[in-house]
């Protein structure tokens, strides 16, 4: 029998191009020979991963795969249907002001923790964070159809409300009552899109999915608008409800009564004038 032959291998690294447009990235390669038991030489085997050391391998593991996925679609940027969801503390401003800084940052690490897993866990995007607010995107291509998305949506809008509740307490348990759970109220606006211009924000220290439209700004002019833990849900996201999602939801649409923004005691000049003419009801 032939003696084994000595393996030869190679290491390298080098930029690629993971798409179109974006910049390339850190990419390094293991090469070996292959040769079968009696010497002859069979070809090569390459693998192929990011240039990147173990322990910024293990924070990206952290995040959950079929989120990434979702949000590895949209790669390339272009116009898609989708439900849109903001979500913001009412009492920020108080809080941020009467609390240390540290307990703060404990408490909205919990909040945004807790909405976060609720969206991915409804076959969400998680979008912009800012400060104790949060954005998420319900892709009718991802959940299989619009109705499908805005029940996905409202759903996690109602899971949202409950999950800050018990996040909440967690810190009230915490922080032996510095804050307290009936402080952590949520409002809630959910908002059709139905031709959002979508894709991913990567720099060198962020990767995010963004959207662009009109229905993103007026989403925010209506959760701005709600008050009291409120869920504001637009007339134009509930009729892209089918016949069955309505029930599944506990919400009877023949008999929901809408206003428009401008009529809301809590508008503000600014959701009047973006917003003003917006059809949504409380659910």
């Amino acid at each position: 029998m032939a003696p084994d032959p000595v393996p030869s291998w190679t290491t390298t690294s080098f930029k690629l191009s993971p798409a179109e447009g974006m910049a390339p990235v850190n990419t390094s390669s293991f090469i070996t020979e292959v040769h079968d038991r009696e010497g002859t030489y069979l070809g090569a085997v390459g693998l192929f991963g990011a240039a990147l050391p173990s322990r910024l391998v293990a924070f990206l593991a952290r995040g959950d795969e079929a989120a990434l996925e979702r949000m590895a679609k949209l790669t390339t940027p272009g116009r898609r249907s989708a439900a849109v969801l903001f979500a913001d503390l009412q009492a920020s401003g108080v809080l941020s002001r009467r609390l240390p800084s540290a307990v703060y940052f404990r408490l909205v690490r919990t909040l945004i923790t807790a909405m976060d897993s609720v969206v991915v866990e409804r076959g969400g995007i998680v979008g912009r964070h800012a400060g104790d607010g949060a954005t998420a995107f319900f892709l009718s291509d991802d959940l299989g159809s619009p109705s499908s998305a805005a029940q996905a949506a409202i759903e996690a809008a109602r899971g949202i409300r409950d999950s800050i509740q018990a996040a909440g307490a967690e810190v009230e348990a915490e922080t032996d009552g510095l804050v307290t759970a009936k402080e952590c109220t949520i409002n809630v606006g959910v908002h059709w899109g139905g031709s959002l211009y979508m894709g991913q924000l990567i720099t060198g220290g962020r990767l995010e999915v963004t959207a662009l439209g009109d229905a993103v700004n007026e989403c925010a002019r209506i959760q701005e608008s709600a008050r009291d833990g409120e869920i504001l849900v637009s007339k134009a996201l509930i009729e892209n409800l089918d016949a069955a999602a309505p029930a599944a939801l506990g919400i009877d649409p023949d008999v929901l009564s809408y206003v428009s923004i401008s009529q809301l005691a809590h508008a503000s000049e600014k959701a009047v004038r973006d917003a003003g003419g917006i059809a949504v009801a409380a659910i």
